[in-house]
């Protein structure tokens, strides 16, 4: 390899930050999913239909 290669490996600042945020966020969202998983017990599909029905509303008055 020559130098020119290798320094387009290394990973910025603005990667990093953006690397670990993006960690962040997805395990936020699957122990988020985890905990209303046990929380809902055998209605956890009713909690994701209803917050579908709730976003979709939100993302209609926004588009409006």
């Amino acid at each position: 390899m020559d130098h020119s290669t290798q320094s387009q490996d290394k990973l910025t600042l603005t990667g990093s930050v953006a690397l670990g945020t993006g960690v962040m966020i997805g395990a936020g969202i699957f122990a988020l999913v985890g905990q209303v998983a046990e929380l809902a017990g055998g209605w956890v599909p009713w909690a994701f239909l209803a917050g579908a029905v709730v976003v979709a509303f939100s993302s209609y008055s926004y588009i409006r």
